[in-house]
């Protein structure tokens, strides 16, 4: 008979009991299953080191060879508390491939490791290892333990994530020289600095590469990491900003048909034409419009001012439209239309729809904008 098992997940109500007694007549019998039971443990790794075998069954060589205690951490990374108040354990397989060569046969090739190697296995955790055997595979270094026990401090799972991440083509972030960075710059001097995480570096780079052309290496490890940051994040809303302004300016040159005034209500309205001019309207108004500028520069809607002709710096109504409809029309403190801004309002789409007509009749004009708007 065949041990036979095809599911992705199993729970521990499912293999509760399994032994090497319940396996004696069957293939499962040569899974070097009774040296893991010896080493390992638990009815949920049992059940899981044999679907591991069903499926890997390389696995035996490494039970076979005293590493069944590796195997358990193996095991229990891939279980998962699941169900009401998390009290159902499911094992997954898929998360095997995670911690080892599914496809090496060899103790040393299944674990990444050299055989002078090997004492790392039952002295780290399995995140640690894992990290280990990633940074020697794709940076071809070995850390010494003295760098391993650094990197378990400073956080394993941040640290993979800031050199795996891709911030700009070409750049890798030195292993070593990092780590020795941040064990410098983590602890902050007092209450309301930043701690320096790897995510924090790597918020730094990232925000780095937005304002330069490339990564300069005299850049990447600043002497004052804080203020470096701060002062980056500086440019890099100054940037934003520029771009912003630049596509509200373009924007709104190719609206200036959307311009009106009426003398019976005496009002008018233009389009809004700078970032600059958004934000003030939102403060004076108390509404929220200034929000709208990166929209805005990107053409995804159009804010126009409504004024009075008596005082025409003097925000009185903000209206966005878009899509050929008004969105909202708000005063100060998001009030509602007036019944004189209703008027307006009105006379103002109807002068719009009468341009449209024309320029569609005339064919003097036709823009994307235009059609869009």
């Amino acid at each position: 008979p065949k041990f036979k098992d095809n599911g992705d997940r199993w729970n521990r109500d499912e293999i509760v009991g399994f032994s090497k007694k319940t396996l004696e007549a069957t293939d499962g019998a040569n899974s070097a299953l009774d040296v893991f039971i010896r080493e390992g443990g638990s009815d949920l790794r049992i059940g899981a080191y044999l679907q591991i075998w069903t499926k890997y069954p390389q696995i035996e060589n490494l039970v076979r060879s005293g590493f069944s205690k590796f195997v358990s951490k193996i095991i229990d990374a891939a279980t998962f508390n699941e169900g009401y108040y998390y009290q159902k354990e499911t094992f997954s397989i898929s998360e095997i491939p995670k911690y080892i060569n599914v496809k090496a046969k060899k103790p040393a090739e299944i674990l990444g490791l050299e055989k002078e190697e090997f004492h790392l296995v039952n002295k780290y955790s399995l995140e640690v290892l894992s990290f280990y055997t990633h940074i020697k595979r794709t940076r071809k270094i070995k850390l010494t333990e003295e760098q391993l026990k650094l990197a378990e401090e400073i956080g394993i799972k941040q640290l993979r994530d800031l050199f795996d991440k891709p911030i700009r083509e070409g750049f890798v972030p030195p292993v070593v020289r990092t780590l020795n960075y941040l064990q410098k710059h983590e602890k902050p001097r007092d209450q309301f600095e930043a701690r320096v995480t790897p995510n924090y570096l790597y918020d730094y780079w990232n925000m780095l590469s937005q304002v330069q052309n490339g990564l300069p290496p005299e850049l990447l490890f600043p002497r004052d990491i804080r203020a470096a940051h701060d002062n980056v994040a500086l440019r890099v809303k100054e940037k934003t900003d520029e771009n912003i302004n630049a596509g509200i300016a373009a924007f709104a040159a190719s609206l200036d048909w959307l311009s009106f005034s009426d003398e019976e209500t005496g009002l008018f309205i233009r389009v809004c034409k700078t970032q600059e001019e958004l934000i003030k309207e939102g403060k004076f108004l108390s509404h929220c419009v200034g929000t709208y500028a990166k929209r805005f520069s990107q053409r995804e809607t159009c804010i126009l001012f409504i004024r009075r002709a008596t005082s025409p710096e003097i925000p009185f109504y903000t209206l966005e439209y878009r899509d050929g409809k008004v969105i909202q029309n708000r005063g100060r403190n998001n009030r509602d239309r007036t019944e004189e801004v209703e008027i307006f309002e009105s006379k103002w789409l109807e002068y719009i729809q009468n341009y449209k007509e024309f320029i569609k009749e005339n064919g003097k004009r036709s823009s994307r904008t235009q059609e869009r708007i």
